[in-house]
């Protein structure tokens, strides 16, 4: 092709004689009719210029003026990652005009910085995005996610308190959360100093993924 961008293959043509004489940019020279350049550069931008002789051995030239556009530099990144199952991932890239991003489960969007609400464990994997530029060329980036499970998190019900009763100790599993009793941080419940009535009794654990339930 003509524009044509890095890394792909040039083939110049040719036709009219019976011999082929090529010149151009950083030195090429080819004796083939229709010679191939492979992975170019933009190093091979230029006019290329083909000296073709017939029968008779008269010549004649002809030139072609080639453009080697240059790739996209893609970027792709992921925050937060690590990210905690139920949370919102947003999904970043950068370098081009427009983008192109395939993931696990069949992921598909076209949007640049694409955004995943309550993630599950099924959303961990590699993410692919194909960055392309004004030209038409284009480069691809990956990022690698790990959506960490939540914490399986259970307490032991609480019986009926009577404000005579010594303080209660909750029990959480696994251990090593935090309590809150009606919106406040406790270590146990004093039943002494609250009216009678219903309370809200909250368990926080913390797993060393950092993932809380």
């Amino acid at each position: 092709p003509n524009p044509i961008c890095e890394g792909q293959t040039l083939t110049l043509t040719s036709t009219g004689g019976t011999s082929y004489s090529w010149s151009g940019p950083g030195g090429f020279v080819s004796s083939m009719q229709n010679p191939v350049i492979n992975n170019v550069t933009t190093g091979h931008s230029g006019t290329y210029t083909v000296t073709v002789t017939g029968a008779g051995g008269c010549n004649s030239t002809a030139t072609v003026n080639v453009t080697v556009n240059t790739l996209p530099v893609a970027t792709a990144g992921a925050s937060p990652n690590p990210v905690c199952e139920g949370q919102t991932l947003t999904l970043t890239s950068s370098g081009g005009t427009s983008y192109s991003w395939s993931g696990p489960g069949g992921f598909t969007s076209g949007v640049q910085n694409p955004v995943i609400n309550n993630v599950t464990t099924g959303h961990s994997g590699t993410y692919n995005v194909t960055v392309t530029n004004a030209a038409g060329c284009y480069s691809i980036a990956s990022v690698t996610i790990t959506v960490n499970p939540q914490p399986v998190v259970t307490i032991v019900p609480v019986p009926a308190l009577c404000t005579t009763d010594p303080p209660y100790t909750p029990t959480g599993n696994p251990p090593g959360g935090t309590w809150t009793f009606n919106g406040t941080p406790v270590s146990n419940i004093d039943p002494s100093i609250y009216a009678p009535g219903n309370y809200t009794l909250t368990y926080n654990y913390t797993g060393a993924n950092g993932c809380s339930n």
